[in-house]
């Protein structure tokens, strides 16, 4: 039986910057494969090319991934995957996702901090108790105890640096949602 490809290789294979500029895949790895059999349901916003679609597509086997960009995304199609066109700092952005609950919410959108804050603030609710919200390539740090502090939420763990040399935009930050 041939081995199955880790999430590090199928991002590589797909081309996501998150395997490559900012190594944040070992670290999903870890955060994400006791999920990677089961039917979970998954949200990235900034899908741009769609590299990471196709990634967590492979990787997920059995999970329905959504995605939101600002733009139409219409470089491939899925049955598994459901796109939507749309500002993911709007109020509109959690109707979207009621009544289906989110084991997974991965925010590599604007990086602008008053952007990330409103959607996290609105896709929040759609997220399952213990669900994990990911907030990728942050840029002002100094915010970061506006997650910290959230009620019934932890920063899980907050990344510089990883791949050896400094980023500006290296700071990945994980919440669980508590009960």
């Amino acid at each position: 039986m041939t081995p199955r490809k880790s999430l590090q290789q199928i991002g590589l294979e797909c081309g996501t910057d998150k395997s490559t500029a900012h190594s944040y895949l070992p670290i999903y790895e870890e955060a994400f494969d006791h999920l990677r059999d089961s039917p979970i349901s998954l949200c990235e916003v900034g899908i741009l090319e769609g590299a990471s679609m196709k990634m967590w597509l492979e990787y997920f086997t059995l999970a329905h991934i959504y995605g939101i960009e600002a733009s139409n995304f219409t470089k491939f199609a899925d049955k598994r995957l459901t796109t939507y066109c749309c500002n993911a700092a709007s109020e509109a952005v959690g109707k979207l996702f009621h009544p289906v609950s989110l084991d997974i919410i991965v925010d590599d959108g604007s990086h602008e901090i008053s952007q990330v804050w409103d959607t996290y603030r609105y896709l929040m609710p759609a997220l399952k108790v213990g669900g994990l919200y990911l907030i990728e390539d942050l840029q002002d740090c100094k915010n970061l105890d506006k997650w910290a502090n959230a009620p019934g939420f932890k920063v899980w763990a907050n990344f510089r640096g990883m791949n050896g040399h400094y980023r500006n935009d290296d700071v990945l930050v994980m919440v669980r949602k508590g009960g």
